[in-house]
């Protein structure tokens, strides 16, 4: 009781009233970092960055596709021959003894993409944007998959899919798995924004562009070379990328509705320097490099 009766009324007033302005203080100096990071990330480097590791993660999401061919392959007792990359064109292995050709070719998605993720989730529990490639390579790898698993079929063009449901699958089970799989990489990649130095507090407009100068330009960059290399009319490929734009800006819009409510708040918000890009685009560099040279 003396210790308690020490303690007169004014001083507990003026000890809670100084914790409230520590408090605010805090906030204060959170929002105000947060938009010091902002002012000196500015939506090209941040695009760019983004830009570098998308490019290494479509390139690597596809070692990770044929990996899963060939896990197929090792375990009906088969031999994976060669593989063939190419950052462009599709890849492929060639395999000696496939029993099963349903699952050898669900396997590349179904595996290889899973692959991916649980690559990611091992190395986001201290998420750095060093690693962003690598955690890119799951989301690029789940989207791309769930994308053909849904449009393919309906679209009837030869691919892995289309072939499994020849094969006696059935088309319903592939529909639900892609659905799922888009989800999945889009919440995925939104999540991970703040290491391309996007914060809750960026409004829809910046997201959008950031999105635009770190995706499209890969897209275009994959349709020019299709149709420079006789695979198809250009215009044809440039129609195409309508609803990879779409995609693009409601993905971005509901970046920004998950943000506030959260998603994404455990991943730091990084400043982009240089040193990243340099990282980034060596990166996607190296891997087209070795790419074309397995695949020529």
């Amino acid at each position: 009781m003396g210790a308690l009766a020490a303690v007169s009324p004014t001083t507990m007033m003026t000890t809670v009233g100084a914790g409230k302005q520590l408090a605010a203080g805090k906030r204060i100096g959170n929002a105000l970092g947060e938009v010091s990071l902002r002012q000196q990330t500015s939506p090209w480097m941040s695009g760019l960055f983004f830009l570098g590791c998308t490019g290494f993660a479509y390139c690597f999401a596809e070692v990770l596709h044929e990996l899963g061919h060939m896990l197929a392959v090792w375990i009906q007792g088969g031999t994976a021959l060669r593989f063939y990359f190419h950052p462009v064109f599709p890849g492929y292995n060639v395999s000696s003894y496939v029993p099963d050709w349903q699952f050898l070719y669900l396997a590349g998605g179904w595996i290889g993409a899973p692959l991916g993720l649980l690559l990611a989730l091992g190395l986001l529990k201290k998420p750095t944007a060093w690693r962003l490639p690598l955690y890119l390579t799951a989301a690029v790898g789940l989207l791309v998959t769930g994308m053909h698993q849904l449009s393919d079929p309906l679209r009837k063009v030869d691919s892995d899919w289309t072939f499994a449901i020849k094969y006696g699958f059935p088309p319903w089970i592939i529909l639900v798995a892609g659905v799922l799989f888009v989800l999945a990489g889009a919440l995925l990649r939104t999540y991970l924004l703040p290491l391309v130095g996007v914060g809750p507090k960026d409004g829809v407009k910046r997201r959008i562009l950031v999105y635009l100068i770190g995706l499209l330009p890969w897209q275009v960059m994959v349709v020019t070379v299709l149709a420079a290399t006789g695979r198809g009319p250009l215009i044809g490929f440039l129609a195409g990328l309508i609803p990879g734009l779409v995609w693009l800006v409601l993905e971005a819009s509901l970046s920004r509705m998950l943000a506030v409510r959260g998603w994404g708040s455990r991943v730091p918000l990084i400043r982009i320097s240089g040193g990243h890009l340099a990282w980034a685009w060596g990166l996607t560099a190296t891997i087209v490099v070795l790419q074309l040279a397995f695949f020529w």
